[in-house]
């Protein structure tokens, strides 16, 4: 397997994933280890996993400037890395005269910027878990709801659904490549989910009582899917796994 190093440099909240070449810090990779081990260790606000592959190894870079914290991870794989996309960013809806945009702001609520400027609503954001993208919902007057997807920048803003019916409330899976979302396509609202350029759509409920606000779990192997439900005859909590068949 090829060597890849990746380097997080965190000042404060701020968080910067860089891809680097074949070497360590003064240009030499450490010796690769020999357990088959799987470690979780703590950087800032980062929590990283790495994997369970032989010759994985985590090192601490000193930097006694202070402020700084830097960690190469030396390796041929990395499992999971729990950034919550963009620790210090927020990502919001704000109404105006003209409908709902999407914005982003830092945690203390400074540096607002907005991202989407027209005459629809828009609703629901959430952060792509390297950050890189945001999805969101949008209805346009006397359309209906569909979900969207733009880079974390505000530019290529791209229609994933495309349906006559409602799609709302997409939720990232822990690993990037699909979200679940909520929809009345098959004629009550029910659990899907879809890959992230919007392809093979899955329904992965089929209750008379509607399934809604889909969120996945953290777990990357087994990360399964919390949603709210009417079943019951009110509003509660279940739980499914992210493999869930029709029908349950």
């Amino acid at each position: 397997m090829s060597t890849r190093i990746v380097l997080l440099l965190l000042a404060g909240l701020g968080v910067l994933v860089a891809g680097c070449g074949g070497s360590g810090p003064q240009g030499t990779p450490p010796p690769a280890g020999g357990d088959d081990v799987q470690t979780t260790f703590e950087v800032g606000p980062l929590l990283i996993r790495t994997a369970a592959v032989p010759g994985f190894v985590a090192e601490d870079i000193p930097n006694p400037g202070g402020g700084v914290s830097l960690v190469a991870l030396y390796g041929s794989e990395i499992d999971w890395m729990a950034s919550q996309a963009m620790l210090d960013r927020i990502v919001f809806v704000r109404s105006h005269a003209g409908g709902q945009n999407v914005w982003v702001c830092n945690l203390d609520g400074s540096g607002a910027v907005r991202l989407t400027s027209n005459t629809a609503a828009e609703n629901a954001p959430c952060w792509s878990p390297d950050g890189a993208s945001i999805a969101f919902q949008r209805i346009w007057p006397a359309q209906d709801w569909e979900i969207m997807m733009m880079n974390a920048d505000g530019s290529s803003v791209r229609a994933l659904t495309d349906n006559p019916v409602v799609d709302e409330h997409p939720s990232f899976a822990p690993e990037g490549r699909r979200l679940a979302f909520h929809t009345n396509r098959t004629g009550n609202m029910e659990i899907f989910a879809m890959y992230t350029d919007g392809s093979a759509a899955t329904n992965l409920t089929n209750h008379p009582a509607m399934d809604l606000q889909p969120d996945w779990g953290p777990d990357l192997t087994d990360p399964g899917i919390l949603f709210t439900t009417l079943r019951d005859g009110n509003l509660e909590i279940y739980e499914m796994g992210s493999d869930q068949q029709p029908g349950k």
